[in-house]
């Protein structure tokens, strides 16, 4: 049976107490690496592949060797390779991530113009609305193929500039879409459903940002 990711986690954690400066510290640029390129897959497979990892290196490091010795002169190399040969997050995983990010983008959109002083319904563009939804839905999706376009990549920088002009598109597109179309076709929305909403959007964004930090302290006591 395969162990779960937080057991890897401990072995890591205890393993790396082993490895000399120099080794300990390419492990530590390989784990971040493979941490950034993997994020469409699995912590546990990602964790598994860090341990063995780093056994090997602790059974070369005890035979006189170093980790680029061992692995090559870049810590990044390493991780690419494995995540090429790791099972990716699966298509209905992909689409609960699209399908959120769109959600709390319409639930951010209602929240700037429900009003909780006022029983008054809300007026909102339904055109603006349906947009934006198919729009977020696009921008996750490729957010995801970019991480995976990033471990093809040689270059870096060329990824993280992909990845930059990616996101001003959408930001553009964002403000040009406020412009334009917020007061086209608009409909009214019962103001308890429209408030209803907006609060299960924020307990969402609450739960995501949990999420978020949760993993982030768990990858940080590796």
């Amino acid at each position: 049976m395969r162990q779960h990711a937080t057991t890897y986690r401990k072995e890591i954690k205890q393993l790396k107490q082993h490895l000399s400066a120099e080794n300990l510290q390419y492990f530590e640029d390989f784990y971040e690496s493979l941490q950034l390129h993997g994020i469409r897959y699995s912590e546990a497979d990602l964790n598994q592949n860090s341990y063995n990892y780093l056994l090997d290196l602790v059974d070369a490091q005890k035979d006189g060797m170093t980790a680029w010795q061992l692995f090559g002169s870049s810590p990044d190399d390493p991780g690419k390779n494995l995540v090429v040969n790791m099972k990716k997050m699966s298509s209905k995983s992909q689409l609960n991530y699209m399908f959120l990010g769109s959600f709390l983008v319409i639930s951010g959109i209602l929240a700037s113009r429900v009003s909780w002083t006022s029983s008054a319904d809300t007026k909102i563009s339904l055109v603006y609305i349906l947009v934006m939804f198919a729009w977020t839905l696009l921008f996750v999706g490729f957010i995801l193929k970019i991480f995976t376009l990033q471990i093809k990549l040689k270059n870096k920088v060329l990824g993280y500039l992909i990845l930059w002009l990616y996101c001003s598109a959408f930001m553009t597109a964002g403000i040009f879409a406020i412009k334009y179309l917020t007061s086209m076709t608009l409909i009214s929305v019962p103001i308890m459903i429209g408030r209803t909403i907006v609060i299960v959007g924020g307990i969402c964004n609450i739960l995501v940002l949990v999420k978020l930090v949760n993993n982030d302290k768990k990858q940080k006591a590796v």
